[in-house]
């Protein structure tokens, strides 16, 4: 809006440039964010979309959410920091997969993506420190995606089922939301939004 009008770009070249991926599902960016300053009595964010690369893949652009906030930040300090990790394998025809993630301190969301490399059908249960399920994404299309908010510390428990009937190569991103302002009290200075984003 006004002087804060900006122009982002998560672009990640393919991994195979002579076979790019043309169906949105791979070669994608995950973990990326970006903050504006609301000013007081709110304001409007304004988003278009442009293609102005020369390259005919770079075609698709996601929002994954916004998340408002009341600013505790230093001056040229983020509250909000994310990083990805990545886990591949392949599961065989009607099993699973149990992977294992200790949550970074701090961490307030923790998001999950688990991506079938050649389509197949799979679902995504994750589970708390307690082993009790607390989130679940099983849809006719991959990637699953699941969100856990106001993680508890400790270590969760992610299980991939392959619903097909051949071996399933797979991707899962893990995404840990970490307010700094917990690791380190700081003086609130007003409000602000993050945009999640991922782009490819």
């Amino acid at each position: 809006q006004g002087a804060d009008s900006r122009t982002i770009d998560f672009y990640r070249a393919p991994a195979d440039p002579s076979h790019p991926d043309n169906s949105g599902r791979n070669d994608l960016t995950f973990g990326f964010s970006e903050t504006f300053p609301v000013p007081p009595g709110g304001g409007t964010i304004r988003i278009d979309v442009l293609n102005r690369a020369p390259e005919s893949n770079r075609d698709m652009a996601y929002i994954e959410g916004f998340l408002f906030t009341e600013s505790q930040q230093q001056t040229g300090q983020a509250r909000f920091a994310e990083s990805s990790r990545e886990t591949t394998g392949v599961i065989p025809a009607g099993g699973s997969e149990t992977v294992t993630y200790t949550v970074p301190t701090g961490t307030v969301l923790l998001t999950a993506v688990a991506d079938a490399t050649q389509l197949h059908d799979l679902a995504l249960i994750v589970k708390n420190p307690l082993g009790v399920p607390i989130a679940h994404s099983d849809r006719s299309l991959v990637p699953e995606t699941t969100q856990v908010l106001s993680v508890a510390p400790g270590t969760y428990t992610l299980v991939i089922n392959n619903k097909g009937i051949t071996p399933a190569p797979y991707k899962l991103y893990l995404i840990p939301t970490l307010d700094l302002s917990l690791l380190q009290p700081v003086p609130s200075t007003g409000s602000g939004a993050r945009i999640r984003t991922n782009s490819r």
